[in-house]
């Protein structure tokens, strides 16, 4: 295997990573925007939580007291969950930052190492170009 092929092979296994990358912060940031929803969503229950107009018995505030404190409590539980996928996120990003650093430098190794056998296929043809009488430096100089 040459070089070119070399290159272009571990070029095409670094678009493969880079896209890989791609999928999984798409995916990360994907849950991340769920488990916001959810607690956002958790916030919007817990604030439309108001007893009737008028008269209210006891056992339905406490049922609605119950209900927000329970609310509360599932919207104060998310923020690690959230901070998780924060973090997740942000490897994933790194990660991606990585993978398509890799492939920017794959590509340049490519393109090196097939401008590098054009030159080596042009130094072998000159070698190759039959002999061709050229006048002598002696003859020139005079």
């Amino acid at each position: 295997m040459n070089l070119i092929e070399r290159r272009q092979r571990i070029l095409s296994v670094r678009a493969r990573q880079t896209r890989i990358a791609r999928l999984r912060l798409a995916e990360a940031q994907r849950r991340l925007e769920r488990l916001e929803g959810t607690a956002n969503q958790l916030a919007r229950m817990a604030a439309t939580l108001t007893p009737n107009q008028g008269q209210a018995d006891g056992l339905s505030l406490r049922a609605l007291s119950e209900l927000g404190e329970r609310l509360g409590t599932a919207s104060h539980q998310m923020r690690a969950p959230i901070a998780d996928a924060v973090d997740a996120r942000d490897l994933k990003l790194a990660d991606n930052i990585r993978a398509e650093r890799q492939e920017s430098t794959a590509e340049k190794m490519a393109d090196r190492a097939a401008r590098q056998a054009e030159v080596q296929r042009d130094l072998r043809s000159d070698a190759n170009r039959p002999f061709r009488p050229r006048g002598s430096v002696l003859e020139s100089e005079i």
